[in-house]
């Protein structure tokens, strides 16, 4: 009785093992999904600019000759500035480009932080992490923002 308790035990603990693994992996494969949807809305910035104001914003928008155009980088704007920056609009639709528009306006205000003296970006003094390829590795850097 005494050998067959030890081996029960021994079972259960394999198979908690075998679960903190599974979620472990399960956890690591989603951060590194996160991680890969962060870098392609990079991307889509990096392509289109990342607009900052809202006269930026208008004139951005007249550069396109189509309204497909004109939604893609009005997607890539508020995809960006919603899952890396973490800046979500009160107003969700995202169907017409002239609604995208005033959602994407106001994030633009919304991340410009007012003090009584001094108006900066809601990034400056924040730490952010940069991940470069060298040697066909991936290198992590931590930095600080200073300025916009």
């Amino acid at each position: 009785m005494r050998q067959k308790y030890k081996n029960s035990l021994i079972e259960i603990e394999k198979r908690r093992q075998i679960k903190v693994q599974e979620q472990i992996r399960g956890k690591e494969s989603a951060r590194v999904e996160k991680l890969r949807q962060q870098e392609m809305y990079t991307q889509d910035i990096i392509y289109h600019g990342l607009w900052q104001s809202e006269f930026e914003v208008d004139n951005m928008i007249l550069t396109y000759q189509k309204t497909s155009e004109k939604f893609n980088a009005m997607k890539a704007q508020l995809r960006f500035r919603n899952n890396v920056l973490q800046q979500v609009p009160e107003d969700k639709q995202y169907l017409k480009v002239e609604e995208q528009t005033e959602n994407l306006k106001e994030l633009v205000k919304q991340a410009v932080v007012k003090d009584d003296v001094i108006t900066k970006h809601i990034l400056v003094e924040k730490r952010v992490r940069h991940r470069f390829l060298e040697d066909d590795k991936d290198v992590w850097y931590t930095g600080k923002v200073i300025s916009q």
